[in-house]
């Protein structure tokens, strides 16, 4: 019976069973016995001392989802066959022992025990989280195909900000060199200007002196500088066209290429009509010295009659001789003043000087009407002499009366002539001055040169 028995339990086998009652993954190690209806009863009270051994020894620690869904764990089928092995040792030990099926349910505790320690010192067995070794390397290779795709993917993005930023930094570097270029370009204008400004300060400065001597000679020495200045702002007015045509984002860039072109044109035209008023002021002391000479003439055309009246009071040969000189020395000089007035005239036909005018002619025929007289003197023609003698008087006192209108300023016609004639011109350089201020200090502003001078 005995040996009956220890050929059944060789037989032994184990299996698995899955439960699908509220625990779809639960684990269930069930060992049978033999299936003999011989040994019913014994194999019977086995087989329920076995069972409550596998409730006593089940792996508690491996979690509710130890058993795969579906097919064999074959690490785990290898682990039991080897305990299965074991415990048939030990149940042929308890065979020959025990006489009765009591006694081996007695011995099934320690068995038990030994089965758990057996388990304990598997080689291999699922772990903690329920999973195959081949289920858990394929975790494993997918989690470092992940990290490797997550890898590659931060490198790309990396890469991708890498290269906007290098595309970013050399469009940066780009512009910056543009803007760089620039605002050489408007230096190099700024350049042109400020060495062109020598000639429009110096004409500023002429312009706010009064006139003098040397003023016509000083006023065509800066005509003849105003070439060379228009030449300059020609070269400026080419680095700002360029610097504008190339700007094209910028707009204080833009505005400040516009605003050294419209000062390039604004001196250009300050320049035009500087030449303008230079040559106005030329006329004007030209005018202004013949006028001088007209009033210089007068008042010594003034003596010499004086002289030629008085002397011929007493008729004589010798004074009426002398008296002759004098009346002709005296028309000599009208003349010339005559002459003169006729020349400011015609540099300022603007100009009323018609009463200096009709005063010198009066006088040169008061000059005649006593020349008349000398002669009808000296070939003893009273009757003839007394009426020239008249004739001079009444034209003396004609004349009289127009000196009384003088103005105070013997160059009055000329100053106000000179007014009307460089008004005009006046307001345009003011307006001028103004523009070139506005452009220039934003120029100045831009730069960061505030020591730039219009």
């Amino acid at each position: 019976m005995k040996k009956s028995k220890h050929k059944n339990t060789d037989q032994d086998y184990l299996h698995v069973v899955e439960f699908s009652q509220g625990k779809p993954n639960e684990i269930s190690f069930n060992v049978l016995g033999k299936k003999s209806s011989a040994s019913a009863g014994p194999e019977k009270k086995g087989f329920w001392a076995r069972l409550r051994r596998k409730n006593k020894g089940s792996y508690e620690g491996f979690g509710a989802s130890m058993a795969l869904g579906s097919g064999e764990n074959p690490a785990l089928k290898d682990a039991l066959s080897r305990d299965t092995s074991s415990e048939s040792g030990v149940s042929r030990e308890t065979t020959t022992n025990a006489p009765s099926g009591k006694a081996r349910g007695k011995h099934a505790q320690p068995a038990q025990k030994r089965f758990g320690r057996q388990t304990e010192e598997a080689p291999f067995l699922p772990n903690a989280s329920g999973f195959s070794a081949e289920a858990y390397a394929e975790i494993s290779r997918r989690q470092k195909q992940r990290s490797r795709s997550r890898l590659i993917s931060i490198l790309l993005v990396v890469l991708v900000i890498a290269v906007l930023a290098t595309f970013a930094g050399m469009w940066l570097y780009q512009e910056y060199e543009k803007n760089r270029t620039n605002r050489e370009l408007i230096e190099q204008a700024c350049d042109y200007i400020e060495e062109s400004d020598q000639t429009l300060v110096a004409i500023d400065e002429f312009f706010a002196q009064p006139f003098a001597d040397d003023t016509i000679s000083r006023a065509e020495q800066l005509q003849s500088q105003i070439p060379h200045a228009l030449e300059l702002l020609e070269n400026a007015k080419k680095y700002a066209v360029r610097a504008d045509e190339a700007i094209e984002g910028s707009t204080t860039d833009k505005e400040a290429a516009q605003s050294a072109y419209n000062t390039i044109v604004s001196r250009e035209t300050m320049l035009d009509v500087a030449s303008k008023k230079l040559a106005v002021d030329i006329d004007a002391k030209k005018a202004m010295d013949d006028l001088a000479l007209v009033e210089k003439s007068i008042d010594d055309a003034q003596y010499l009659l004086a002289q030629a009246a008085t002397t011929v009071q007493q008729t004589s040969p010798e004074t009426v001789a002398q008296s002759t000189e004098w009346l002709t020395e005296a028309q000599t000089t009208l003349q010339n003043a005559q002459t003169a007035l006729n020349e400011a005239a015609e540099l300022f036909p603007q100009g009323d000087f018609s009463l200096y005018g009709d005063y010198l002619a009066k006088r040169l025929e008061e000059i005649n009407f006593g020349l008349l007289s000398n002669e009808a003197i000296l070939i003893q023609d009273r009757k003839t002499a007394e009426k020239n003698n008249d004739l001079y008087n009444k034209a003396d006192s004609a004349s009289v009366e127009l000196a009384q209108k003088f103005p105070e300023t013997f160059a009055q016609p000329l100053v106000d002539a000179y007014a009307q004639a460089s008004a005009d011109l006046d307001n345009q350089l003011t307006q001028l001055r103004n523009d070139v201020g506005r452009y220039d200090s934003f120029l100045r502003e831009y730069l960061g040169n505030e020591t730039q001078e219009s």
